[in-house]
């Protein structure tokens, strides 16, 4: 099994109760990830066992022409949070990045009790105030607001790119969102590395994929 690193655990009880907990490593085959969990309760638990899955996820170069592929291979770690409490894990973000790989690709969001579908720039309710919405092409998010305002958060905003600009563009666009949470494609991106960004009332953090071993 390969190593993950935890980051603190992210909680704001005065706003939306919702924890938020971000790992980081690398797949079996070497790659690196972050991924990241939404939850009222049971937060850390589903956040490892994503983690660990993971870590043990080989990517055959066979599948680098596709896109669709890594975000396949993606979602089926993310589908091993099914059997966890919805609670512990309403919603959740991974991006990888695999040099040489097809993309726009290396960045899914949602909630893993839904079954995964190409992203097509349409908000879905999650439960508990959530929404998500993700662009074909990237960026993609989850936030404690309405579908409008959730597609107006990712609106007229460029595709196939990572990097902390455009996500502090989406995080600031939340400004007055007691919660949210934006994830960038990490593989065959421009603008730099992809990453994960969270706004929980007035904090806000950023995560960025690490190339480094």
């Amino acid at each position: 099994m390969g190593n993950y690193f935890v980051h603190p655990l992210i909680s704001d009880p005065d706003v939306t109760r919702l924890q938020f907990l971000v790992t980081e490593g690398r797949l079996q085959s070497g790659f690196p990830f972050l991924a990241a969990v939404v939850g009222l309760q049971g937060t850390c638990l589903a956040a490892h066992k994503l983690a660990s899955a993971l870590t043990r996820l080989v990517l055959p170069a066979a599948s680098w022409g596709s896109p669709l592929a890594l975000d396949t291979a993606l979602a089926a770690c993310a589908e091993t949070l099914k059997d966890l409490p919805g609670r512990s894990a309403l919603a959740m973000a991974i991006c990888c990045a695999v040099p040489g790989a097809a993309g726009p690709s290396g960045g899914i969001v949602g909630s893993p009790h839904i079954p995964p579908q190409p992203a097509h720039g349409e908000a879905e309710p999650l439960g508990y105030g959530l929404v998500t919405v993700a662009n074909p092409g990237g960026p993609g998010l989850v936030a404690y607001c309405d579908t409008l305002r959730a597609k107006q958060l990712l609106h007229d905003l460029p595709t196939g790119q990572g990097g902390q600009t455009l996500l502090s563009t989406i995080i600031t666009r939340a400004q007055g969102i007691p919660f949210a949470m934006a994830v960038t494609d990490a593989t065959a991106v421009t603008g730099g590395p992809g990453g994960i960004a969270v706004r929980s009332g007035q904090q806000v953090h950023y995560f960025l994929i690490s190339a480094s071993e």
